[in-house]
């Protein structure tokens, strides 16, 4: 979870550019113009306004996992992959580990496997269990410094989780200042709000839903968590000022995420409650990582029949966007 104080800047619509380090990029591309929509503090005097959201991106392109990363391993398949991380998550769902363990577990198990050749399909779970480890930091001596070594002791990538978490967090900031040259400026405390959170659940599980899917890897962490902002609720203008996408330009990522969308709307509990775990504060419930109730495969069975649905519609008529109760909630930005 994101805790810098009360800093973060929002993106423009400008993508940066992919890059192995932060040194190769040209001076010119090392900033990026202010964004529209800024959360800034003035007591942060070490950090350039920009520096925050620059590093972020420059992560999100630098630390990536191939979704070709199965090529390298005869014993498995998409199929294995999907047993393997649908285990993790009941792991961290029963022993209450924090949403972003779990994704970034998930991130370590395809780093590895895209660097790493020919892992067993009897070894693959010890796999799963270390990625875990390690997210929780655990110590495991045997399978560690194997899976540390490929991952190039990079443990901390911008994961989709943690992009929705900013997101999130940036749309519950409702006290934006009038425009001061090409700023936004705002004091209010960078936290998700009560109100959203029910929301934060619920893209969190589209969330889990196709990261089962190894085709999900096509795309960035970013690029996923804000396709996801844009399938399940509008306003479209709103999002682009928080993500720095338009909805234009992740036209193609939505459509792929709204069957797990169509899915998770299905399963949704009417009014959506949080649960009661104890032993957790009634604050952090929302990070904590669930296991869904439905088998696996009956869930990746909904999810294709759904988008074997969509793409008929879409050959017949442009979909129409649901509006949910971000709507009301967020306002018009103007």
């Amino acid at each position: 979870m994101l805790q810098i104080g009360t800093d973060i800047v929002i993106p423009s619509a400008k993508r940066v550019p992919k890059l192995n380090s932060i040194d190769e990029m040209a001076p010119e591309q090392q900033t990026m113009p202010s964004p529209p929509f800024a959360t800034i503090s003035e007591d942060v005097g070490f950090l350039d306004e920009e520096d925050v959201w620059n590093l972020l991106c420059r992560k999100d392109e630098m630390i990536r996992p191939s979704h070709r990363l199965l090529d390298n391993h005869e014993d498995l398949n998409p199929r294995t992959r999907s047993v393997l991380l649908d285990w993790m998550m009941e792991v961290c769902d029963s022993e209450k580990q924090h949403r972003e363990t779990y994704h970034l577990a998930v991130d370590y198990v395809d780093r590895f496997l895209t660097t790493f050749k020919n892992v067993r399909a009897d070894t693959f779970q010890l796999v799963g269990t270390t990625a875990l480890f390690l997210a929780s930091k655990y110590e495991v001596r045997r399978f560690e410094l194997i899976m540390l070594k490929h991952l190039e002791w990079s443990l901390s990538p911008v994961t989709s989780i943690h992009w929705l978490n900013v997101y999130m967090q940036l749309l519950g900031n409702k006290e934006i200042s009038k425009n001061t040259g090409d700023k936004h400026v705002s004091q209010k405390p960078f936290t998700i709000p009560e109100y959203m959170r029910e929301d934060f659940v619920h893209m969190a599980k589209v969330l889990d839903l196709v990261l089962l899917d190894v085709e999900s890897l096509k795309y960035s962490y970013r690029e996923m968590a804000a396709a996801v902002l844009f399938a399940c609720y509008e306003p479209h203008a709103l999002f682009q000022q928080v993500t720095g996408y338009s909805y234009e330009e992740l036209l193609k990522v939505v459509e792929w995420v709204e069957p797990a969308v169509k899915v998770c709307d299905s399963h949704r509990a009417t009014g959506d409650p949080m649960p009661i775990l104890e032993g957790i504060r009634a604050d952090d419930l929302h990070n904590i990582q669930t296991h869904p109730a439905d088998d696996l495969d009956d869930l990746l069975k909904m999810v294709y029949e759904e988008r074997t649905h969509l793409t008929c519609s879409r050959k017949r008529i442009p979909s129409i966007r649901k509006r949910g109760p971000l709507l009301p909630r967020c306002g018009n930005p103007d």
